[in-house]
């Protein structure tokens, strides 16, 4: 078996077994991997209501989790790591019924961070719809850590709200991790 082949594999095994134990990771039932290289992975998904949003579009939310998602699978070609940033740009909707294409990127690896790339594009007429950038800290997450998670709103505007989130060790009350957060605001 070639590399690239035995990392598919391993990619797929390991997914299977995010699948078993249950829980949010059930959504990756439905992402088929295509092809896998140290620091590439693509993959695709038929997004079905589960992965909608109220209009049937595809949710921003699980357009972030396939950012997530995607990019980790591509750090496990070669380490592991903890989210430090992720962020998403929402440039055109996926809609109900239609199949998409997911690549992750390694942009760069460092000592300490990796940085990633990912898109989403419609599989149909290779449209750009999200676009997300993913960094992680080259280091296991200690398991069985209690943590603390605050979120605030920073600014709410007429169309826009601003949030931030941060996430510290309970025990020490060292931050881990902060985050932001845009929300657009129809009216």
């Amino acid at each position: 078996m070639t590399g690239s082949k035995c990392l598919k594999s391993a990619l797929e095994v390991w997914m299977k077994m995010r699948l078993e134990k249950g829980g949010f990771d059930k959504i990756l039932s439905k992402v088929r991997i295509i092809s896998a290289k140290e620091g590439h992975v693509e993959a695709a998904m038929k997004v079905e209501q589960e992965h909608c949003n109220q209009e049937g579009t595809l949710h921003g939310g699980m357009s972030a989790y396939l950012v997530d998602i995607m990019s980790t699978m591509t750090c496990y070609s070669y380490n592991t790591g903890a989210t430090v940033e992720l962020n998403a740009s929402y440039l055109a909707p996926a809609k109900l019924g239609s199949e998409i294409t997911i690549t992750a990127k390694t942009l760069k690896q460092g000592r300490c961070f990796t940085f990633f790339v990912v898109d989403i594009c419609d599989s149909n007429t290779g449209k750009l719809l999200v676009t997300g950038r993913h960094t992680k800290y080259l280091a296991p997450a200690k398991l069985g850590s209690e943590i603390t998670i605050t979120a605030k709103t920073l600014k709410q505007g007429r169309c826009f709200t601003f949030f931030v989130v941060d996430i510290c060790d309970s025990n020490t009350g060292k931050l881990l991790v902060t985050g932001r957060h845009t929300k657009y605001i129809s009216s």
